[in-house]
C-alpha cells in the first residue's frame, strides 16, 4: 500500500472512521521496519497497541455487588426527599398562618368600620324619624 492510501486510513482513523479492517491494514503497515519520517509517531501508536493487546494481568479483580451501595443510596435519597417535604410542608404552614392573622386583623379592621359605619347611619335615621314625628304632628 503506498503512502498516500495510509495517509488517508490515518486521517479515517483520527476521526473515528475506520473499519476494523482498515485498522488491520494500518496496524500491519506500521509492523514494518521501513516507515516514512512524517508518520513514525503512528508506528510507536500503533507497535503500542500491539503490545498491550497481549498483556493480561496476573491478580485477581474484586468486584462488589454494588446492592449494598444502592440500598444505602435509596436510604439516604428518601430521608432527603422526606426532610425536604417536611421542611416545605412546615414553611408553607407557617406562611399560611401568617396569611390567615393578616386576613383577619383586615376583616377586623373592615368591620370596626363599617360598625362605625352603620352606627353614624342608624343615629341618622333616628335623628331622621325624631324630625318627621315633630314635622308631622
Amino acid at each position: 500500500m503506498n503512502t498516500h492510501d495510509i495517509e488517508i486510513l490515518i486521517e479515517k482513523y483520527e476521526n473515528a472512521e475506520t473499519t476494523l479492517k482498515e485498522e488491520s491494514i494500518l496496524k500491519e503497515y506500521f509492523q514494518k521496519d521501513i516507515v516514512p519520517v512524517h508518520l513514525t509517531m503512528y508506528k510507536e501508536l500503533f507497535n503500542y497497541y500491539s503490545e498491550c493487546s497481549t498483556e493480561t494481568s496476573t491478580s485477581p479483580i474484586m468486584i462488589e455487588p454494588r446492592t449494598r451501595k444502592l440500598r444505602w443510596l435509596s436510604i439516604a435519597a428518601s430521608i432527603m426527599l422526606l426532610v425536604t417535604y417536611t421542611y416545605k410542608t412546615v414553611d408553607n404552614n407557617i406562611q399560611l398562618n401568617k396569611d390567615y392573622e393578616t386576613t383577619t386583623k383586615a376583616f377586623q379592621l373592615i368591620g370596626s368600620s363599617l360598625n362605625k359605619g352603620s352606627n353614624i347611619a342608624v343615629g341618622g335615621l333616628y335623628e331622621y324619624e325624631k324630625a318627621q314625628k315633630k314635622i308631622f304632628k
